[in-house]
């Protein structure tokens, strides 16, 4: 190998190639040291995605970057190519020249190189994903603006040189948005968020700054004296989204806008952040108090308005339940599951889901819910520690044509490998909804995505539907395996598992709180488990740390 022919040289250049913090930077100082001893005249690196169009908007998705160019120039005659694959499906391609003095490589020469261009390959990854991280925590990801982390950094910035009293802060919203998303479908809402996003940068200055707050909220600072065009000019706006089939649909849209002309006194930003958000908690207070109460329609979007606010609030949390091998208790997974804040309080679903679960807030939070999943999983991706994670959805989407787009267009915009997500249904659909069924489960294979049934045995749970649904898996419910030690749920429990069995489905038991219940699923077979015996649902951080 080159490191045993160049013991000293190869030391020196593993030490240089941990050296940059960026992609840019390149590492021409490591490669200087084996510019003469293997004749390498210049090393490129791209980064390119297996599947075209499925990272759109990730950063460093389609790289392309001279890593070194010896002085001399190169040989671009004399060359060896690799390619590697990251866990992220995105194609590394190392291609190194020889040196203008080199006509062929020795065949013990390019073996080294293959060591050279894969020790490459892991640095260059190594940087590109940090990359990611540090992008990802200042910007947002679907519009690309600086996100409200970055916001505020900037804002303290002002502050700190004493300049934050020349610019007035803006919160601006687009009004009825949600009737965007379910007239026409998340795709073309996040389409007029992107296009929106872009129209609000257009003619900022500099020194000026455009930010997402998070669902349709803007931030905005912009000189004192500019406020006034600039509110004149975002206010009302046309912008034109395309449809799958090429259709335009060109949208009113009017925004909200609350604004604050900042103090020249003004030294600690957060006081600007405190009556920018008491401004526009006082307007909507005055437009509650000036509203005549109407029909339910109008009750129904004044909920909707409030869930959409808690929101963007983040009052709703993301926790996860490890999934367990009964066999040797290792972590297979874990169920995504929901919490709200309240007050000092966390309410459980059965809090607030039956409230919910008949009208279409339902549908914002299992795709609230997803979102957050898929940035964990951008994270863990990158850690190398992806578990498989399962996601809770009504029965409803169903009714929903765009219900596939939806879930892919949510998961395509982090570019996590679809694999890690399984697809759950909280409750059996209606015999009406079977066909939809069938087609869903069809169409999640097609990206890898797995599909199973909640809480079976709960209710109205027909074992026919079973065979007449195909799903790929089946939840045995928690107030069957409470049950355990009475003959017939002893009886009812094996006869799932054998019918599960039988029709090549995945089982994992619920609500495992003791040692015996444990001993009755594993004496049946089953190998999956959930349960407080193993772990209770917890937050991101103590999640972690099971992976």
């Amino acid at each position: 190998m080159a490191a045993e022919l160049y013991p000293d040289l190869f030391q020196d250049f593993f030490h240089e190639m941990g050296q940059p913090h960026s992609l840019n930077e390149g590492f021409q100082k490591a490669f200087e040291i084996l510019e003469h001893p293997l004749h390498i005249g210049k090393v490129c690196l791209s980064f390119t995605p297996r599947r075209p169009g499925f990272f759109q908007g990730i950063r460093n998705s389609n790289l392309k970057l001279d890593m070194f160019v010896s002085k001399a120039s190169f040989n671009s005659e004399v060359n060896q190519n690799y390619q590697f694959m990251m866990s992220d499906d995105i194609v590394v391609e190392v291609t190194i020249y020889a040196t203008t003095s080199c006509d062929q490589w020795s065949m013990k020469q390019i073996s080294q190189l293959a060591m050279i261009a894969e020790t490459t390959f892991v640095f260059a990854s190594r940087l590109r994903m940090a990359d990611i991280a540090q992008a990802n925590s200042m910007s947002d990801t679907l519009t690309g603006l600086p996100n409200y982390v970055s916001f505020c950094s900037t804002g303290r910035q002002h502050c700190m040189v004493g300049s934050i009293g020349k610019f007035t802060a803006m919160l601006i919203n687009i009004k009825d948005f949600n009737s965007i998303n379910f007239r026409y479908g998340f795709v073309i809402g996040d389409q007029v968020l992107r296009k929106f996003s872009a129209f609000l940068q257009t003619g900022m200055l500099p020194e000026e700054t455009v930010a997402r707050h998070g669902g349709d909220s803007f931030l905005l600072l912009v000189k004192k004296e500019r406020a006034d065009d600039i509110v004149a000019k975002v206010s009302r706006t046309v912008i034109t989204a395309v449809a799958s089939d090429a259709t335009e649909i060109p949208l009113d849209i009017e925004a909200d806008i609350t604004r604050f002309d900042i103090p020249e006194s003004t030294k600690d930003f957060s006081t600007c952040l405190i009556e920018l958000s008491k401004r526009f908690q006082d307007k909507i207070q005055d437009n509650a108090n000036s509203r005549v109460k109407k029909a339910s329609a109008s009750e129904m979007a004044e909920k909707m308005e409030a869930f959409n606010n808690a929101i963007v609030e983040d009052l709703f949390q993301v926790y996860y339940q490890p999934k367990f091998s009964l066999e040797d208790n290792s972590v297979l997974g874990a169920e995504a599951l929901v919490r709200k804040k309240d007050g000092s309080k966390l309410l459980l679903p059965d809090d607030f889901i039956p409230e919910i679960e008949n009208d279409d807030r339902i549908f914002l939070l299992d795709y609230y819910v997803l979102d957050q999943v898929c940035r964990d999983l951008l994270d863990w991706t990158a850690e190398g520690k992806a578990p498989l994670v399962s996601v809770n959805f009504s029965p409803r989407h169903l009714e929903d044509e765009a219900f596939v787009d939806r879930i892919m267009n949510i998961i395509d915009r982090y570019g996590v490998d679809p694999s890690y997500i399984e697809i759950e249904f909280t409750s059996i659909p209606d015999v009406s909804q079977y066909a939809s069924f069938k087609k869903f489960i069809g169409q999640m294979k097609e990206y890898d995505l797995t599909v199973s049934l909640d809480d079976f045995g709960s209710g109205n749970s027909p074992i026919l539907s079973l065979s007449e649904l195909g799903a790929n898996g089946v939840k045995i419910d928690k107030t069957l395996t409470a049950r355990i030690g009475e003959k017939g749920a002893d009886i009812i429990i094996k006869s799932l598992i054998n019918i599960a069995a039988g029709l090549n489905m995945d089982v994992t038991v619920l609500g495992i709180e003791t040692e015996a219940q444990k001993q009755f699923y594993i004496d049946n077979g089953c190998v999956v488990a959930q349960g407080n015996l193993f772990a209770e649902p917890m937050c991101r951080d103590e999640f972690e740390k099971f992976l």
